[in-house]
């Protein structure tokens, strides 16, 4: 049974709920772990001493290959995916919404020939989907702070009549955008027994892992992203932190293998923070009623929620998901579907 304040409530479930995820998806992180050795064709156990640990790589050859094969493919006409506007009588407004939409779908799903930097998600997911059997991409909103500088007229009162002077203000605005973000697969955990994110039998719950410093919290407490503003608690109450800004398996695949340096990932200055989001349907006994009354009273589903906790202690959000197509943000691509495996073939 729970008990206790709501937000130990909440931060007990997720706590219980990741480990499940997290011990259910190791063995998959050691195949995917012997699959970029068998990609990159090293290896450091040598049957003789004249045999070089380091050959040509085939096989990352044939991945990106196949890679650009599909990428052909499928991208080589226009639009890559067309969205119809909901209502059934032709709307203007509803027309333009969907053909903005559509725009904004191939724009991350283009590779780019302009710039060499930005290559779209495309290619991205493609590659990671030829590597390991499946790819996951995160599509969410994201929100930025801008400090805007203008001019304005102020009116100053004086003992002959108010006077004109024009002063400089300033003003921080929010902007929205969407992000799409390819996740790495060591970061992201599925419910165990379910192989689709969404859908009829979707999952009731997934987490993906990332790492912030303090610094970078701070700020986005400030902005009333984090903290109390959305139903958590300050960045103040993390008192624990560390240096460790990845997962095992990404240092071992980026350093250990590479350079044989266990140290080269760690920053002495900066202090990180583990955080877990968490895209998830909550009992009711671990929902606030005045908060899930006003989440109703906006229209929103108060058991689907999303949660961020850090360093599976501090609940840093805890709100209901803010769009109202009520599914997880997450999209996921297979090399070689599997009717019973979330990873594929």
């Amino acid at each position: 049974m729970l008990s206790g304040p709501y937000p130990d409530r909440v931060a007990q479930i997720i706590r219980t709920r990741f480990e499940q995820a997290e011990n259910h998806c190791k063995s998959r992180f050691e195949r995917f772990y012997r699959y970029e050795k068998l990609i990159d064709m090293i290896s450091k156990k040598k049957q003789f001493d004249w045999k070089a640990n380091a050959f040509l790589p085939y096989a990352y050859a044939m991945s990106e290959q196949a890679a650009s094969a599909k990428h052909e493919v499928l991208f080589q006409s226009r639009p890559y995916v067309t969205v119809r506007p909901r209502a059934i009588l032709r709307d203007p407004e509803a027309e333009d919404i969907a053909s903005r939409r559509q725009a904004l779908i191939d724009y991350h799903m283009t590779a780019s020939t302009e710039s060499p930097i930005n290559e779209g998600i495309g290619p991205q997911m493609l590659r990671l989907a030829e590597r390991y059997g499946t790819t996951v991409a995160m599509v969410s909103p994201e929100w930025e702070t801008k400090k805007v500088r203008y001019r304005a007229r102020e009116f100053h009162p004086t003992v002959l009549g108010p006077i004109s002077r024009i002063t400089w203000k300033q003003q921080v605005q929010k902007l929205y955008s969407i992000r799409t973000l390819p996740c790495d697969l060591t970061d992201v955990f599925p419910q165990p027994g379910f192989r689709d994110i969404n859908g009829p039998e979707g999952m009731r719950y997934i987490f993906y892992r990332s790492y912030k410093t303090k610094d970078e919290l701070e700020d986005m407490e400030a902005s009333g992203l984090i903290g109390p503003e959305v139903n958590g608690k300050p960045v103040a109450d993390i008192t624990d932190t560390n240096q460790q800004d990845m997962n095992e398996y990404k240092l071992r695949r980026l350093f250990v293998d590479r350079y044989d340096d266990t140290t080269r990932y760690q920053d002495p200055y900066d202090t990180t923070v583990e955080l877990i989001d968490a895209f998830i349907v909550m009992p009711i006994d671990a929902i606030d009623p005045e908060i899930a009354f006003l989440e109703e009273q906006a229209g929103l589903d108060p058991r689907k929620r999303w949660i961020v906790l850090a360093n599976k202690k501090i609940v840093l959000q805890d709100v209901a998901l803010p769009w109202e197509h009520g599914m997880w943000p997450f999209v996921k691509m297979d090399c070689v579907p599997d009717p019973y495996d979330f990873y594929g073939k």
